[in-house]
């Protein structure tokens, strides 16, 4: 192959020695015929009118990191924001090398710099182009609102009209990024291009993709996790015109190795030619199940389990020379959790025989493309995987058990099949956050000082959640997970393993505080001011490192704009949380009273520092859902286990907070130059243990236990009584 032009650009941004390494992830040029459109990478797409096409290979899920994105890609191009256009990229590993997972507050801190230096190298090579025609220096030229402007005059040449010489430039060998001070969008809040696609109800979510020739499908899956079906009888349902199939579902394991991967439940499988028949027909099938070895287990089992293996969690910590006079311990208990996505999971899936095409919203799409290659033994490159616009995914979308069942439908009905989980199906059969206790223990020498912390706990992977900042010498000490063989599959939560963890730490520095005789607020801030915190970076070599001074300034934030005078403001109970996860840094001050018997929670002030920030509402936005979402939690949402069945299964019973009991929230954002993180999820883990921290202030009541609402009123009315 000879090393033309063409095939340099390739070569050169895909290789781990090219010009620019890995950044560009895979610089590709269109081809000779296609005098249109220009593809300097795989996330631009310039065409005649200058019009850009973002490929993002993150989802979208109504988080905003698509738009976020966009801006970043804006700014370093020099276009203008509106002749961008956004499209989500197919499942790809090979164009898009471990940046398709969007999960763990990731999106805009994985692709902060590649993005920029793809865009970079898009703008320098089209300045090298309008030079070139100018006959000026490169140096004499700029980008900006979609044309390079040459310097000193008026002279501008809009992108599109530079796409027949562009394509002969080389990338550059040395990228320069933009100074912030020459930031248009990045900082900002426009609107994204599917802003008013959503308010007029024009946006196509996955559930909307319809393709020729597709049917519909339903599946009535076992009830219990691990039972099959025994025998089932469909005559009646046979009978609803319409239907065209009837089948089992055969289960597919779990891999051991890795529950990412999905697993399908037994079940019996509707065909139909439209989702109503299906569900129709569904419903009148007469199923008997064979429920397997979880029938006789329920949300108790789980808890004498654990409570059975808390011995087998042996502690870290051997420090000596510790004069001990006095040991407080506490448990908190975080309950199973359902996903609850607004838009129930669905797939379209075409098995074709020697191909699969898929159109899904999922959290994945490489992932999915490779497991769905290993589910069916077929080579990836035979997959492809859309991604779409889901509503929602708060990890549920991480796993794969829906597709793997679309794929199962259409290899068996040779047609592409449309499979919509029912709101029941997606609480009652689906995967959970698990159920998770952690111990606590504080330790205290002759003058009441705290000497270290100690935590045992289930699930906890405190290890993966270096969240602790209040450093040495405290000696805190992380636990042995407990991974319990669970009743229910594991499914990924907002936040995931940092909310009971944060949960527990949050409310215990509390309970510490008040042993001592200490204001909660004030004692954070002074183990913050210089704590120690080496050895708890995952990568000591990353940009990203732990800074507990970070942690302290929102808490100081949160201090000043709360009004902050003490635990007890009148009527008021006054609690306080502060947490990292994955480098950003939160901090809540939550404001609640007791008004005749109930809880009323009044107000959340927040502080958030996610370093450089992208776009300020989406920041807002999204640690305004997360105090919903924490206190949706807190109060109300359990999933629970009887017969190993769960008993809840709709909006009714797994009950969200209601807009009338949503407190004020403020939202205040501490701005800085750091590298940017996320913020999706960092806001979840504190949301609990303010409020609880604030129950305990106002009433005296102690809370370890989620979800609180009936708990907490029987102790109120006992305590009025």
């Amino acid at each position: 192959m000879g090393l033309n032009r063409r095939n340099f650009i390739k070569v050169t941004s895909l290789g781990s020695g090219g010009i620019l390494v890995s950044s560009m992830i895979g610089l590709q040029a269109c081809s000779t015929t296609d005098v249109d459109t220009w593809e300097p990478n795989f996330f631009i797409k310039i065409d005649q009118t200058g019009a850009i096409t973002f490929t993002c290979p993150q989802s979208e899920l109504g988080q905003g990191t698509s738009t976020g994105l966009a801006q970043i890609l804006a700014d370093e191009l020099g276009a203008d924001w509106n002749q961008i256009k956004i499209e989500l990229a197919d499942g790809s590993s090979e164009k898009f090398p471990n940046t398709q997972g969007t999960g763990g507050s990731n999106g805009i801190r994985k692709l902060w710099v590649p993005l920029r230096e793809a865009a970079a190298a898009t703008r320098e090579m089209l300045i090298q182009a309008a030079a070139r025609k100018w006959k000026i220096s490169i140096e004499d030229c700029y980008t900006k609102m979609g044309y390079v402007h040459q310097r000193d005059n008026a002279n501008k040449i809009p992108f599109g009209e530079l796409l027949t010489s562009v394509k002969t430039e080389y990338p550059p060998t040395d990228l320069k990024f933009k100074d912030a001070s020459d930031y248009e969008y990045i900082g900002s809040s426009p609107s994204g291009p599917k802003n008013k696609k959503i308010v007029t109800g024009a946006l196509e979510y996955a559930i909307d993709v319809s393709v020729p020739d597709m049917v519909y499908a339903r599946i009535k899956r076992s009830p219990v996790f691990g039972g099959r079906v025994k025998s089932f009888v469909s005559t009646k349902a046979r009978e609803i015109e319409g239907v065209l199939d009837i089948f089992e579902v055969e289960p597919v394991p779990i891999p051991e190795e890795d529950d990412f991967l999905g697993g399908v439940r037994s079940g019996v499988a509707v065909i139909a030619d439209s989702y109503w028949k299906a569900i129709q027909a569904s419903e009148l099938l007469d199923i008997t199940w064979e429920d397997g070895p979880n029938e006789a287990k329920n949300t108790d089992t789980v808890i004498a389990d654990f409570e059975q293996k808390k011995s087998q969690v042996n502690s870290l910590n051997t420090r000596a020379n510790l004069s001990i006079a006095k040991t407080i311990s506490a448990a908190y208990k975080i309950p199973y959790q359902a996903n609850a996505c607004m838009e129930p999971l669905n797939t379209v899936a075409h098995h074709k025989g020697t191909e699969i095409e898929i159109w899904v919203g999922t959290q994945a799409p490489q992932m999915t493309r490779w497991r769905i290659a290993q589910f069916t033994g077929m080579p990836e490159a035979s997959i492809v995987v859309h991604n779409k616009i889901a509503g929602g995914g708060f990890g549920r979308r991480f796993f794969t058990d829906f597709v793997e069942e679309a794929v199962i439908l259409s290899r068996k009905v040779k047609k592409p099949v449309k499979l919509i989980w029912t709101r029941e199906d997606t609480i009652a059969t689906s995967k959970y956050h698990p159920y998770s206790i952690e111990y606590w223990s504080a330790e205290f020498d002759t003058r009441n000082r705290l000497l270290r912390f100690k935590n045992k706990g289930y699930f906890t992977r405190a290890s993966n959640y270096p969240s602790y900042l209040y450093g040495k010498p405290i000696a805190f000490h992380e636990s042995i997970p407990h991974m319990a063989k669970s009743v229910l599959p594991r499914a990924s939560w907002r936040s995931v393993m940092a909310y009971p963890w944060g949960f527990a730490m949050e409310s215990f520095m509390d309970e510490v505080a008040h042993e001592m005789a200490r204001d909660p607020l004030e004692l954070r801030l002074e183990y913050l001011q210089n704590a120690d915190v080496s050895g708890l970076n995952r990568n000591p070599d990353s940009d990203y490192q732990l800074d507990a001074k970070r942690l302290r300034r929102t808490l100081e934030v949160a201090k000043e704009k709360a009004n902050y005078k003490g635990t007890k403001q009148g009527q008021t109970g006054v609690g306080v949380s502060a947490i990292m996860y994955n480098y950003s840094y939160c901090s809540h001050i939550a404001e609640v009273s007791v008004e005749n018997g109930r809880l009323k929670i009044h107000k959340f002030t927040s502080v958030v520092d996610c370093g450089r920030v992208i776009n300020p509402s989406q920041v807002k936005s999204q640690i305004e859902g997360s105090i919903v979402w924490g206190l949706s939690a807190l109060m109300k949402q359990v999933i629970t286990v009887e017969e190993g069945k769960v008993q809840q299964s709709n909006f009714h019973d797994y009950e969200p907070l209601r807009m009338i009991d949503n407190p004020k929230i403020e939202v205040h954002i501490v701005e800085t130059d750091n590298l940017p993180t996320g913020v999706g999820e960092p806001g979840v883990p504190g949301v609990a243990p303010a409020v609880l921290n604030a129950i305990y202030n106002i009433t005296g009541i102690r809370l370890r236990e989620a979800p609180i609402e009936e708990a907490l009123r029987e102790q109120l009315i006992t305590g009025l009584a």
